[in-house]
């Protein structure tokens, strides 16, 4: 569904990015999201490469990347035309209550903040719960980054911050 919306959409606008949400391929579904993991070889990284190329821009998703066991990385992907894919992965995890969504419970946080170069300059990326520490966009800015992507799944985060959120 979402392919045909942003090819419908490319036929009547100049695209050069397309930003799909933070874990898009499979949704905050579970507290064990390792059934749902992918990887670069897997058919959704082939699929949007394919229509990176067709339309001619960067899209940039969110996944469950393959971690250890039955814990996987929270990652979103960016293809760019005839470009290896580029993967970052979210990493401040958020902590609640036990049992109810304590993300280290079900999730690997990333080693390194997330810098993607492309045809449209240095993308830093900050994913969900990652945003909401003032370090993590200014360490993006100081390491390069010209624009920064903040794919979220929770507007709650947002609230108070003066960031429209747009689901």
């Amino acid at each position: 569904r979402a392919i045909g919306m942003i090819r419908e959409f490319a036929q009547v606008h100049a695209v050069d990015l397309v930003m799909l949400p933070e874990l898009f391929t499979c949704g905050y579904c579970s507290t064990d999201m390792s059934p749902y993991a992918e990887d670069t070889t897997s058919p959704t990284f082939q699929t949007f490469g394919e229509l990176a190329r067709e339309i001619d821009a960067i899209i940039g998703w969110g996944f469950a990347e393959y971690g250890d066991g039955r814990k996987v990385y929270n990652s979103y992907a960016i293809v760019e035309p005839d470009k290896a894919p580029a993967l970052v992965r979210k990493t401040h995890l958020h902590i609640s209550h036990p049992g109810q969504n304590n993300e280290p419970e079900f999730l690997l946080p990333g080693d390194r903040l997330g810098l993607v170069d492309t045809r449209l300059g240095r993308l830093g990326v900050m994913l969900c719960y990652d945003g909401c520490f003032v370090e993590v966009p200014r360490s993006l800015v100081l390491m390069g980054a010209e624009c920064i992507l903040w794919p979220a799944m929770s507007g709650t985060y947002l609230a108070g911050t003066g960031f429209p959120h747009i689901r």
